[in-house]
């Protein structure tokens, strides 16, 4: 190869990556972040007596992004059963649904944990939503509930909200 040929080559060679690195660097081009949207902690108990929720969220009514931003959705949920083991069966349900952008698809993970007494445990559900742009909204809904053949067992609770990516 000729010394001008590597000089021209060089020159490409230099030239685009200038150009892979001005892509990556333009507004509204720039890496990908991850960064948390909405949060819940859920929990289920039951006991001798009754069946009981709590569910406690933080959904942002804005959010500061850039484009192309990841958003986690975290949903921590933990289930209690006090009751003497062999028991009737209890069921604990755990959702949570992501709707981005808002009306649109939908992402669901959800956790069931059947006891019969003497048992309890934790886990958490992400979901990750990938692409998020400014302008636009996400639908966020944690719901908990206890379920069975046992006193109070019936019980249930949700929240939503509509975050706004600004």
């Amino acid at each position: 190869m000729s010394d001008e040929r590597r000089r021209d080559l060089g020159r490409w060679i230099v030239f685009v990556a200038g150009v892979a690195l001005a892509f990556v660097l333009l507004p509204g081009r720039a890496l990908a972040a991850t960064v948390t949207g909405a949060t819940a902690n859920g929990s289920t108990a039951i006991n001798a007596s009754t069946c009981t929720v709590s569910l406690t969220a933080t959904i942002p009514d804005t959010l500061n992004i850039t484009n192309n931003t990841t958003v986690q959705t975290i949903y921590n949920v933990a289930w209690s059963d006090v009751r003497s083991a062999n028991s009737s069966a209890v069921r604990s349900t755990f959702n949570v649904t992501v709707w981005y952008p808002s009306g649109r698809a939908s992402t669901m993970k959800a956790h069931t944990q059947t006891t019969t007494g003497s048992s309890s445990g934790a886990t958490t559900l992400t979901i990750t939503t990938p692409g998020v742009r400014k302008g636009t909204t996400m639908t966020v809904e944690f719901i908990v509930a206890v379920s069975g053949g046992w006193p109070g067992c019936g019980a249930s609770d949700e929240k939503t909200g509509i975050i706004h990516f600004v």
